[in-house]
């Protein structure tokens, strides 16, 4: 009993082998029905015997042909009877069609156009790289060769060091009175200045400076080997002046040098006498006015006695003299009593008449 049990389950795994179909490689249901059964719509046959293959994203349609996905490897039930053996067809060829990639065409700047931008923009920062540069101080900006100026009395000493400077020694060695005394000057003028120059200071740098009016001196200079030089000084600081090189070219005004005017001599003009004193009048002595006299009327024999035709009265006084009493003599008027004064301003009498009062005024 064990034995045929044990025959029976030995021949249900042959017949169970025998019904198994394991996938190859490019495998697919269509041939194997096709191929082997001579109708491929017996494909469905094999897709119902085996379930798994109706799980969902196995069975999809392309292009009007149902596929079947299948897979190397997997068993497929009820094959070996009908004796399928065709290849079936690669997973890797069951893939969906991909839709077509969309280009996008997007607007780029050509390479070449950029440089002549980076070039523009060069150009403008090395303008005004130089710009900068020409419009500093040209006296301040940096160490000055004679701190403080050059005076009248040192111009000669500062350029003859110039010279020394200029005929190749260093600053140090143009110090020395040895070294600037073998240079002569000629003719020194002191002016103003223009243009655009390359100035030497103190620290061995030669920078182009852009001059405005600036105070210089101009100089003629004999070197020791009798050749003559024209050379240029800032009054300021002292430091060299040399036109040429990079700086003729660089843009600022023209350059020249304006000598100061010369003094002209003024004659000495006279110096004026000072005028005599005005001298004030003598103010002639004024007499004392007389304090009114008043007296008896003298009567003489030639006095009238009524007012004369013509209406003048003349009258004389003399002043006491000898214990003479002050006299007066009217004529042309008849009077009882009268009195009369002296002023700066005349004479004035009063008198009464025999009849009525009046008043006149009379000069002497």
């Amino acid at each position: 009993m064990i034995t045929l049990v044990l025959l029976l389950g030995c021949f249900g795994n042959l017949v169970a082998q025998e019904d198994t179909y394991v996938v190859q490689k490019g495998d697919n249901l269509w041939n194997l029905a096709g191929a082997h059964l001579d109708d491929a719509k017996l494909w469905e046959q094999i897709y119902k015997d085996n379930p798994f293959l109706q799980e969902p994203g196995r069975r999809f349609q392309k292009e009007g042909i149902v596929y079947v996905m299948v897979r190397p490897g997997e068993k497929l039930y009820g094959l070996e009877k009908i004796g399928i053996t065709a290849t079936m067809t690669p997973i890797e060829q069951l893939r969906l069609p991909q839709p077509e990639a969309k280009i996008y065409h997007v607007a780029t700047t050509p390479a070449w156009v950029w440089w002549p931008l980076a070039l523009a923009i060069a150009l403008i920062i090395a303008a005004w790289l130089i710009y900068r540069m020409l419009t500093r101080d040209p006296v301040n900006s940096r160490p000055a060769m004679v701190p403080g100026g050059v005076t009248e009395a040192t111009a000669t000493t500062a350029i003859q060091r110039v010279a020394a400077r200029t005929a190749g020694y260093t600053q140090e060695q143009s110090l020395g009175q040895n070294v600037y005394q073998q240079f002569t000057i000629i003719r020194r003028t002191a002016g103003r200045i223009w243009g655009n120059m390359t100035v030497r200071y103190a620290d061995g740098r030669s920078v182009p400076r852009r001059l405005n009016s600036d105070r210089a001196y101009q100089a003629e200079v004999r070197f020791s080997d009798g050749h003559t030089e024209t050379l240029y000084m800032l009054q300021g600081c002292g430091n060299d002046l040399r036109y040429g090189g990079i700086s003729r070219y660089l843009p600022g005004p023209e350059f020249r040098f304006e000598a100061d005017p010369a003094p002209v001599a003024v004659p000495a003009q006279p110096v004026p006498e000072p005028a005599p004193a005005p001298v004030a009048p003598v103010p002639a002595p004024v007499a004392e006015a007389p304090a009114p006299v008043s007296g008896e009327f003298v009567r003489t024999k030639d006095t009238p006695t009524t007012l004369q035709p013509d209406g003048v009265i003349t009258f004389e006084f003399k002043r006491s003299n000898n214990g003479q009493p002050n006299m007066v003599r009217l004529q042309g008027i008849e009077a009882e009593e009268f009195t009369f004064s002296v002023g700066p301003d005349g004479t004035t009498l009063r008198y009464r008449e025999v009849e009525e009062e009046q008043s006149v005024g009379a000069s002497k």
